[in-house]
């Protein structure tokens, strides 16, 4: 990565284990795909007005040239999660099927379908 992976904590107190997963969890998607310019991620404490087992809600944005990759997963869907572990690992999950989509895109290997009434290529149909 040309800037290092930051970590962010808001509202809720400082967690190496989460922050220890985060950078395993960067580092594999860093040996996947070099070209990551950026990523930094925030724990942020839940909405307050639902009771949830979930201990923080999390937010990685990646970069890459020409492109940006966001996710938020919150308690809502980990409904029930108690290991911060394992709501790193699912979110940079996320992370790593959109960053495959958007590869594949870029080496050409996703066709795009016509709609709308265009041939595919942008025009008109003929």
């Amino acid at each position: 990565m040309q800037v290092p992976l930051t970590v962010s904590f808001h509202g809720i107190p400082v967690s190496e284990p989460v922050r220890a997963a985060c950078w395993k969890e960067a580092e594999k998607l860093e040996r996947w795909f070099e070209r990551i310019t950026s990523c930094h991620v925030t724990a942020s404490l839940p909405h307050r007005h639902r009771r949830s087992a979930q201990p923080f809600d999390l937010r990685v944005r990646l970069t890459i040239p020409g492109h940006e990759i966001v996710v938020d997963r919150s308690k809502r869907q980990f409904h029930g999660v108690e290991k911060p572990e394992l709501i790193v690992r699912e979110t940079f999950d996320e992370v790593r099927r959109q960053l495959q989509d958007r590869s594949a895109m870029l080496r050409g290997d996703v066709k795009l379908h016509a709609t709308d009434g265009q041939d595919g290529r942008g025009g008109a149909p003929a």
